[in-house]
């Protein structure tokens, strides 16, 4: 008679992976709307960007401007976050930021207005027939495919805008689920021409993050100052609605099928969602990391000790 031990696990709630994955950086320039009528008469000179545009057509009526201050100390462009309202039904349509060119004598004081709502300003015209010149300083208009490394904390960005290339290096913390916090970071164009751009936080709409990211180059033109930046297209392996990008736990595995991820104590490469193959360890399955399931050995239990890992 063979006797057979078998081991019984009361399994934690799963852990996301290490990992490197795709998804598109886009950079938007903030644009001149068509017919937008801040003031009449007003020589205002008004940029803005949609952030988290409208579901449907945009009835909103008005725009109520959130903490307007200067970009840096001592400049008259100041920006603000927005929100479109219908001023019958209240409903909040859109989000963006506007970015003013005010005055020499506009007096403003120096920093964030007091008052966390500084203006509602009545709407009108459309937001379609952006017109803007792009200077040569300006990102904006560019995007492309890149990559975050979940261990190190960094977005490998690779942005295309007609002939010209951006490339950099982005690191970034996860401060939870819903915002992602950029430090500032360098991006060179063509391998020639470094533009230096400010940190950010990202705010999540659904699988996209959103933020806005400032140009710290002196004497930068008027255009290229402030500029929108999305991240979307992000891999949500598991169908919870959370981006990987910031889900603290990935069900099913979080494999990447045909690629190589990283998982805690090595890379993987992904057969299905749970099923992948190593370099060293050959096929296992790890839906319920840190526990994982290997074809020779069976179930076993990774942990490090004093910066090593065991398994």
């Amino acid at each position: 008679m063979k006797i057979y031990k078998i081991a019984l696990f009361s399994f934690p709630l799963l852990v996301s992976p290490l990992w490197s994955q795709d998804f598109t950086v886009s950079v938007q320039a903030l644009a001149d709307p068509t017919g937008f009528l801040i003031t009449p008469g007003s020589n205002l000179s008004l940029r803005v960007a949609q952030q988290v545009p409208s579901v449907g057509a945009n009835t909103s009526t008005h725009i109520l401007i959130e903490g307007l201050s200067p970009i840096e100390s001592g400049s008259t462009f100041y920006a603000s976050n927005y929100r479109g309202i219908n001023s019958v039904s209240g409903a909040e349509q859109d989000l963006g930021v506007l970015f003013l060119q005010l005055p020499e004598s506009s007096g403003l004081p120096e920093g964030t207005v007091s008052s966390p709502i500084v203006g509602v300003v009545q709407r009108s015209g459309s937001w379609d027939g952006y017109s803007l010149a792009v200077p040569s300083t300006s990102v904006g208009g560019a995007s492309g495919q890149s990559s975050a490394d979940s261990g190190a904390g960094t977005i490998n960005a690779t942005l295309v805008r007609g002939g010209e290339t951006f490339t950099g290096t982005i690191p970034y913390t996860v401060l939870d689920t819903d915002t992602i916090e950029l430090d500032p970071f360098i991006l060179v164009k063509d391998g020639v021409t470094s533009i230096p751009l400010s940190g950010a936080i990202m705010m999540r709409d659904g699988l996209r993050f959103y933020g806005t990211i400032t140009n710290l180059s002196s004497g930068a033109a008027y255009d290229s100052l402030l500029f929108a930046l999305e991240f979307s297209n992000i891999p949500d392996v598991d169908g919870d609605g959370i981006p990987d990008l910031t889900d603290d736990f990935i069900g099913g595995g979080g494999l990447l099928v045909g690629e190589w991820s990283r998982i805690d104590f090595t890379w993987i490469y992904g057969l299905t969602a749970e099923w992948g193959i190593t370099t060293y360890m050959s096929y296992i399955w790890v839906p319920y990391l840190p526990y994982v399931y290997q074809v020779n050995n069976g179930w076993m239990y990774y942990f490090s000790s004093n910066g090593t890992d065991h398994i």
